[in-house]
């Protein structure tokens, strides 16, 4: 959104450093597969233009999936420095495991010419069958698992011990709507001005075009 991303930055060398994650919903996708893929897309597409500026065309494709798939899995576990306990598959991590689907629509016959390049090239949520977080599985068959109340915590839960997604998702469309009604009395211009103050931003300098 701010330039080229530093992840496959062709002028700083620190994709030994970078990694991937996941913004606020308004501003990125909550999917870690579409943003490697946006990445990719991104950083093909910058140094290819310096080829096609120059009148001549890529003989290679630059950069990898497997690069990007690393940026978004043991890259991360390093940037917060839990290499030794998440980020792979090994004895003795925790067993966070997403398992796609390799017979989806989106992945079939990809998944099995390449694996990594089907997740990052062809990949969504509706082709992980299960997730599994510290060993306990999440999703299966594709659906989300119920929660159990006692350990999520849910303070709206009421009596009930465990909470379906239909009965979550009920809950976060109440909050939504509440949600709106507070930002409906919010002054924006004011709000405007404070964030722009609190991130030192010079309002002279913004720009839809140059």
């Amino acid at each position: 959104m701010m330039g080229e991303p530093m992840a496959f930055s062709h002028t700083h060398d620190i994709q030994s450093h970078a990694s991937i994650g996941v913004d606020c919903h308004s501003a990125t996708s909550g999917s870690l597969v579409s943003e490697m893929r946006l990445l990719l897309q991104s950083a093909r597409g910058v140094h290819n233009s310096q080829i096609s500026d120059a009148g001549k065309l890529p003989w290679h494709v630059n950069k990898t999936v497997l690069e990007a798939f690393n940026l978004g899995t043991i890259a991360g576990a390093r940037a917060i420095g839990e290499e030794a306990t998440i980020g792979s598959l090994a004895e003795g991590k925790l067993a966070d495991i997403v398992i796609f689907d390799a017979l989806s629509p989106a992945m079939v016959c990809a998944a099995q010419q390449d694996p990594v390049a089907a997740v990052v090239l062809h990949s969504s949520p509706a082709d992980i069958n299960m997730v599994i977080v510290d060993g306990v599985i999440k999703k299966d068959n594709g659906k989300l698992k119920n929660i159990d109340v006692a350990t999520a915590h849910a303070k709206w839960a009421g009596n009930r011990t465990t909470l379906t997604w239909a009965d979550v998702a009920k809950e976060l469309r109440v909050r939504r709507k509440l949600i709106a009604e507070e930002l409906a009395r919010i002054d924006m211009t004011r709000a405007e001005q404070g964030t722009m103050k609190a991130f030192y931003i010079d309002p002279t300098l913004l720009a839809d075009s140059v």
